[in-house]
């Protein structure tokens, strides 16, 4: 498998993008970090295989993952994340969820199943 093959079967980049806050009546703009995946969602009864999105490296955060389908499908997908108690929890994830990581070292982790056909996922968490 070449470099490049292996970069597109990751999938995953850091992307800078514009935040306009209004603020007392003057928009402020802000930059926010936000990492871009795709992945696989087979038909059901089929899931996908884990996918780490983002490796924690700091203390609590607030994360929200967004997704959608790239053909004309419905996708539900499962995220798995270390919670404010410090245990790995596995929640059912449909279009937004918004997680509350812990304070630990650990990987958030995404899979995808799709109800009719098979299709590509594209997403974002930020």
């Amino acid at each position: 498998m070449n470099e490049e093959s292996s970069l597109n079967n990751q999938m995953i980049n850091s992307t800078l993008a514009p935040e306009r806050k209004s603020k007392g009546g003057r928009t402020e703009e802000h930059l926010e970090l936000f990492q871009v995946f795709e992945h696989y969602a087979p038909p059901a009864p089929l899931w996908g295989d884990w996918r780490v999105i983002l490796s924690q490296l700091n203390g609590p955060q607030s994360y929200t993952i967004k997704y959608e389908p790239i053909g004309d499908t419905v996708v539900v997908g499962q995220v798995t994340y270390s919670n404010n108690s410090n245990q790995i929890v596995k929640e059912g994830l449909y279009q937004e969820t918004t997680i509350n990581t812990g304070n630990s070292v650990s990987n958030i982790e995404v899979r995808f199943q799709a109800i009719l056909t098979g299709t590509a996922v594209r997403g974002t968490i930020t």
